[in-house]
């Protein structure tokens, strides 16, 4: 019998359904001579063969699921049934399974509600589809999210003529990435979602990445944000982000002001809380990736303030990245100046003279804050004899009668004697015109 049943491969379908009808009603003849029933498994076999619909209630006990029994019939009974008779069938077969299966254990989808997704499925009805899943599944959206997707891939949504088909998979598609975007680890993947959303998901996902919870000790996932911020235009928002880490690192630090330098006249010390080095260094560098003016130049004035009262940086590691940044504050670029000239001082005795070309155009560039024109001075005066040239002498000078007339300096009457015998040397010392 199963030798000679036939293929719908070797046939168009009209011959193929007519061979099939033939064979059956062979099967049913074979079957009803009483050859096979002394073996039940062989007449088991046969009346399923010969279109006995009777034997499926005694199949239904020995199937998991109802389509698994479906799927028997159309392949052994009826594989010529209509697409239009195929609800019907289901229905059929449903019904059929249920009454000899016991009772659905607790937990888990509704067995009902799966079958209404599936009878609306061989109905072709796609809305209905699409609604009973939103109803019936509890996965996040993840099964319609990417249902809807792969309608939309094949023309379906289209040809069903479902209105306004791309908002509706845009609105799936936001929704999903919306729950993605809830996991602190899935959140990425929320961006390739959102990525195919043409009309609308750049907004949806700038408003999304402001949402996701910042640690100004993960760098890593900062530095991620602003980089999917910026290569989709988001500029505004990847400069929030810097502006978020770089008041987030001086929400930790003292703030460092000229009231730092008073000497306790009891104790004749100066008495202050010196913020964390990796604090204010951190904060310097998220304002410079922020390009916020008024930051940057205020976080450079507590680099300063720091030096002021500790004879160092708080950290040289920020340097470097100034180095590869354009200076574009001038406060800034003081600081980066500032630091290269002490560098210079400390390397070697040799470029003395670089430093103090160095130190004057510092001194003639006006860009330094007045609280630091001391320091300025007493660099100044320390190289006065050593480097700066006696017929240079009064550049330095004219920079130091335009710092004492805006601010009062206490300590500049060394320096002042200092530019004097300077003065007096160049009146007895040839000028070197090649230099």
């Amino acid at each position: 019998m199963l030798e000679g049943m036939p293929l719908s491969n070797q046939y168009i379908v009209h011959e193929f359904c007519n061979k099939w009808t033939s064979w059956s009603n062979w099967c049913k003849r074979e079957r009803e001579t009483g050859q096979f029933d002394s073996n039940q498994n062989l007449l088991t076999i046969v009346r399923i063969l010969s279109q006995d619909t009777s034997i499926y209630n005694h199949l239904a006990t020995r199937c998991e699921t109802w389509y698994q029994l479906m799927v028997a019939y159309l392949f052994y009974t009826d594989p010529c049934i209509k697409e239009t008779n195929l609800p019907e069938l289901c229905r059929k077969i449903i019904v059929t399974f249920e009454e000899n299966q016991p009772p659905q254990k607790e937990g888990g989808i509704d067995r009902k509600e799966f079958d209404e997704i599936l009878i609306a499925a061989f109905e072709l009805d796609l809305v209905q589809v699409i609604s009973l899943c939103c109803s019936y599944l509890n996965d996040n959206w993840w099964f319609v999210t990417h249902f809807i997707d792969l309608l939309h891939c094949s023309q379906q949504l289209s040809i069903h003529d479902i209105a306004e088909s791309d908002r509706l998979r845009e609105t799936f598609l936001q929704d999903y990435a919306t729950t993605l975007f809830d996991d602190e680890h899935l959140w990425p993947i929320g961006v390739s979602y959102l990525d195919s959303c043409t009309s609308s998901g750049i907004f949806h996902l700038e408003a999304l990445l402001a949402r996701v919870p910042l640690d100004i000790n993960d760098e890593i996932k900062a530095n991620k944000i602003i980089s999917i911020a910026k290569k989709r235009g988001l500029i505004s928002l990847s400069k929030s982000i810097c502006l978020l880490m770089a008041r987030a690192w001086l929400s930790r630090t003292p703030r460092l002001n000229d009231d730092c330098f008073k000497v306790n006249k009891y104790k004749k010390t100066n008495e202050m809380n010196l913020p964390p080095a990796v604090n204010i260094s951190n904060a310097l560098y998220w304002a410079i990736k922020s390009n916020d003016t008024p930051l940057i130049t205020y976080i450079s004035n507590q680099y300063l303030y720091y030096y002021c009262q500790t004879g160092s940086f708080p950290d040289r590691s920020v340097f470097e990245c100034l180095r590869r940044s354009p200076l574009n504050n001038e406060r800034l670029a003081f600081l980066a100046k500032y630091y290269e000239f002490k560098q210079i001082m400390q390397e070697s005795d040799d470029d003395l003279i670089e430093a103090g070309n160095l130190l004057k155009a510092l001194l003639a560039s006006k860009i330094y804050p007045k609280f630091f024109c001391h320091v300025l001075l007493r660099d100044a005066n320390s190289l006065m004899e050593v480097v700066i040239q006696p017929d240079k002498t009064l550049d330095i000078m004219r920079s130091v009668e335009e710092v004492t007339r805006e601010i009062s300096i206490n300590d500049d009457m060394e320096l002042r004697k200092n530019m004097i015998r300077n003065m007096a040397r160049a009146l007895i010392t040839p000028v070197n015109l090649e230099r």
